[in-house]
């Protein structure tokens, strides 16, 4: 859904705080757009509704009350994205094995995966996964299932900045002498040369932390079916709806998930079923992955569904009326 929220002043003037006029201009020019391009959308909107049937689905509840209350429109519908039935699910658990995914099929079977999903991104927040893994013992490992963006890939970038970050966060596949190129570490343990320089840097998360590609959507299920947990250490960016958190939750993992405003609306309609930690606090998301789950989620259906989501959209398109008032055009 398009926000046309508030302009962000208070980031603003903090840009102008740091003599950045440049961000604090962007902040606003770009707010006014999105404002502007939601405006005209359900103008737009409201217009074709006033001369043909119109069927509005949202994936929250916010979202829905948005539509009647702010926009005007009469009937609204709203679920959770659903992907996968309880059978599906069952059948892809059956079936899906450690040894599908040459990148881990050297671990031992001892180990705990914890997967990350989706496309790298800074808002993803996968660095707070990394950085959780650190206080977490050896045997717990990170899979990244996901890759860059194909719209963000720039021509001559020698490689993408959340990519930098990620390795720099975990430092990973670097020596001593290319960490000191970003920051000084307190501390210098050599272990492969005199000097040091051409050694792991302390604190190395090379063999725990495996890049796992992009999938298609038959792989992600069957990439989350050999996790032991799903992590969403998402930052708010005013996202409606995650596809990759549906798909967690249809294939009954356990979710551990940042709390957004987004996965707060998603936790609406399956109170319980996720786990929560602050934005950001890789203490506690690591405390929770330490913890044993709070209960077994494989194998139990969840009040909203592909039945409940298919419901829906036939209840949406069952009768043939109007969903905008002509009175508050």
């Amino acid at each position: 859904m398009l926000d046309a929220g508030e302009l962000p002043w208070r980031e603003a003037r903090a840009a102008l705080t740091r003599l950045r006029p440049d961000r604090a201009a962007l902040l606003l020019l770009g707010a006014v757009r999105d404002q502007a391009l939601g405006w005209r959308f359900y103008r737009r909107l409201r217009w074709t509704a006033l001369r043909k049937p119109v069927r509005l689905i949202a994936h929250n509840r916010r979202d829905a009350r948005l539509l009647r209350e702010l926009h005007g429109f009469r009937h609204v519908f709203d679920h959770p994205l659903s992907f996968v039935s309880v059978a599906e699910a069952a059948r892809i658990r059956a079936t899906a094995r450690r040894e599908d995914f040459p990148i881990i099929r050297h671990l031992p079977p001892e180990a705990k995966l914890i997967g990350t999903f989706g496309f790298l991104s800074a808002y993803k927040g996968f660095e707070v996964a990394i950085r959780a893994l650190r206080l977490l013992p050896p045997h717990y490992h990170l899979l990244i299932f996901g890759g860059v963006h194909p719209q963000t890939i720039r021509r001559d970038q020698l490689i993408d900045p959340y990519v930098r970050q990620l390795l720099r966060e975990g430092r990973l596949g670097q020596s001593l002498l290319e960490l000191l190129a970003y920051e000084a570490p307190e501390a210098v343990r050599a272990t492969r040369d005199p000097s040091g320089l051409f050694a792991s840097p302390p604190g190395d998360l090379t063999e725990r932390v495996h890049f796992m590609g992009v999938l298609d959507d038959d792989g992600f299920a069957r990439a989350m079916a050999i996790c032991d947990a799903v992590a969403m250490p998402y930052v708010e960016v005013g996202q409606t709806s995650s596809g990759a958190i549906a798909l967690a939750l249809d294939m009954g993992c356990r979710v551990i998930a940042s709390r957004t405003k987004t996965f707060l609306a998603l936790n609406r309609y399956f109170p319980g079923e996720i786990e929560f930690f602050d934005i950001g606090n890789h203490v506690e998301l690591a405390q929770h992955l330490a913890a044993p789950p709070p209960f077994e989620r494989a194998g139990r259906e969840l009040p909203f569904n592909t039945t409940t989501n298919a419901a829906t959209y036939v209840k949406a398109h069952s009768k043939q009326r109007r969903l905008f008032a002509p009175s508050t055009a």
